[in-house]
């Protein structure tokens, strides 16, 4: 396996930071689900992201690249008194099984603890239950 890199992304509004994570969103969509995001869908995504980003002083975003510096893999929430709300995290499905959402999810907890989060919120999709589950998670009923 090739080495992956974890990176905190400090500029979101950088050149084609929200496109990558919307195409990695995508393609995850599409392998799980078969739900690929429609166009429309991609543009009311980024332009949400944009102005969340914006909007909100406690916000924190890594991403995981390749050899190539390429974004494989993303992570992003925010902390709003106390409390991290973990947002999209995402692998491209090539690079699943590879421990890349453990150690997104790690980079995640550790900025949440460091910007004074006490606990962390998320919200899954079925298929990903069970990773969080596997990492300490638990549902709600």
């Amino acid at each position: 396996m090739k080495e992956i890199k974890i990176f905190p992304i400090f500029n979101q509004s950088a050149p084609g930071i929200w496109d990558d994570f919307l195409r990695i969103r995508s393609a995850t969509m599409t392998a799980d689900y078969d739900m690929p995001l429609l166009a429309e869908d991609i543009a009311y995504a980024k332009k949400e992201y944009a102005h969340n980003w914006k909007s909100r002083s406690g916000n924190f975003a890594f991403g995981a690249y390749d050899q190539n510096n390429n974004m494989i893999g993303c992570v992003h929430g925010t902390v709003v008194q106390n409390v991290a709300h973990l947002g999209h995290l995402h692998v491209e499905p090539q690079y699943q099984g590879q421990r890349l959402g453990r150690r997104l999810l790690a980079a995640a907890q550790d900025a949440a603890a460091i910007m004074g989060a006490r606990h962390i919120e998320l919200i899954s999709m079925s298929k990903a239950r069970h990773f969080y589950e596997k990492m300490g998670y638990r549902g709600l009923s």
